[in-house]
């Protein structure tokens, strides 16, 4: 007998993985994400910035993650914060 290696929280079908995203979790609760809009942006931290990260004195980025439905209501917002050093970005927009 094989021993299983479901996730906790997954049903085993194939389909599962698909249902594991922040978006998929808002529409299997009746919300309906229309759009999302992450604002990127650098700029020095302050003192208590660079002792809680423990870097020296650099530039930091912060991300701005909001996502919306159709009505402009939010549904989510994330904020995200890196070094312009440790952080990368990449997008990716279904046509």
């Amino acid at each position: 007998m094989r021993e299983s290696t479901q996730r906790p929280g997954t049903t085993g079908d194939k389909d599962a993985h698909e249902r594991t995203d922040l978006y998929s979790f808002m529409r299997e609760a009746g919300y309906q994400p229309a759009q999302t809009t992450e604002r990127v942006s650098t700029r020095m931290p302050d003192p208590d910035e660079r002792d809680v990260m423990s870097i020296p004195l650099a530039y930091r980025a912060d991300q701005l993650r909001t996502t919306r439905d159709a009505s402009q209501i939010e549904l989510e917002t994330s904020t995200f914060v890196a070094t312009g050093d440790r952080a990368e970005q990449t997008y990716t927009v279904a046509m």
